[in-house]
């Protein structure tokens, strides 16, 4: 079996759903240390000592908000970053599932190229080696979570993670890159706790990645120069 297959599983659902769910996420991830360290909450029988539940009820962790805030590339007139954060302190925190999407333009679409954690200082599991990351740029997901399944407190507006784009030459308009948060409809953004508790997110604030605002560009010094390139007005 080759060792990245489970991760592939899905395992059960959210909320203290045993059966599986339909999606490979955040829920998922944490069956194997919860199950491990025997803090199950779940009724069913058991796949190991403990069994597991993912996660409860929404505010059973506590609630945050989630910003994304746009940062342009100096060097990369058609390549722009979103930095994502979460406004509100959280006690005990284990980790996180992002789902974004790009909405809006009057033409084209932009293309995600990648989705990163940076190395900063105010990211929300600083100075820790135990952090486990997985990232799946087809569909604008990534996670993040913790092997020490007790949490750690996690302060206030600290960043997440980092979703790169390309803007074509077909894109135009204003393009809203935001959370999706409909549980119902199969959206994946989520935030956990110790005990499985589910962090609410009570509300986002999209970034906004204007095409329509043309200007020439050097890509040697930064500034407006050059013909042949859209910078993105953020």
């Amino acid at each position: 079996m080759s060792p990245e297959l489970p991760i592939n599983f899905d395992y059960g659902g959210p909320l203290g759903s045993c059966e599986p769910d339909g999606f490979c996420n955040l829920a998922d991830a944490l069956h194997a240390p919860t199950c491990f360290a025997g803090t199950s909450t779940c009724s069913c029988p058991p796949a190991c000592p403990g069994g597991e539940s993912a996660m409860q009820g929404p505010g059973a962790g506590g609630s945050t908000e989630l910003v994304a805030v746009p940062v342009p590339l100096s060097l990369s007139p058609n390549v722009r970053r979103v930095r994502v954060f979460s406004k509100h302190a959280i006690r005990d925190f284990v980790g996180y599932q992002l789902d974004v999407a790009v909405s809006g333009g009057t033409a084209g679409q932009l293309e995600l190229l990648d989705i990163t954690i940076e190395p900063r200082a105010d990211f929300i599991f600083a100075g820790r080696t135990d952090t486990l990351e997985a990232v799946n740029v087809s569909n604008g997901q990534m996670l993040c979570l913790i092997e020490n399944m007790s949490g750690a407190p996690a302060a206030a507006h600290a960043y997440l993670a980092t979703y790169t784009y390309r803007i074509p030459p077909t894109a135009n308009g204003d393009f809203v890159v935001d959370f999706l948060l409909n549980e119902a409809a199969g959206d994946q953004t989520m935030m956990v706790a110790a005990n499985n508790g589910r962090v609410e997110v009570g509300a986002t604030a999209p970034a906004v990645l204007a095409t329509a605002a043309a200007v020439p560009w050097n890509a040697q010094t930064g500034t407006a120069a050059s013909q042949g390139y859209c910078d993105a007005a953020v």
